[in-house]
């Protein structure tokens, strides 16, 4: 009743079982992936900010936290109304 079966799974999938199948091989995917690196691969700027970000110590941190609340309750001026001093 127990029986022991092996399935070569690269041999059962490299040949079709029609005999006039086409087989091709599609790029586009090894394309879009080499897109895909490039366009998320960070500027050095955007690696300096990373890396300064990520050294800051819990003094300037919270020093940044401050400057960005009193960014947040300021008034927003709209180009038209802002004056130079």
């Amino acid at each position: 009743q127990d029986e022991e079966v092996s399935f070569n799974l690269w041999e059962a999938m490299k040949h079709s079982k029609e005999k006039d199948a086409c087989f091709k091989l599609d790029a586009t995917e090894e394309a879009t992936l080499d897109a895909r690196k490039q366009v998320h691969r960070p500027s050095p700027f955007e690696h300096a900010l990373t890396d300064a970000f990520n050294e800051l110590d819990p003094d300037k941190e919270q020093e940044i936290k401050e400057c960005l609340k009193e960014l947040d309750a300021l008034k927003e001026v709209s180009p038209l109304e802002a004056k130079i001093e």
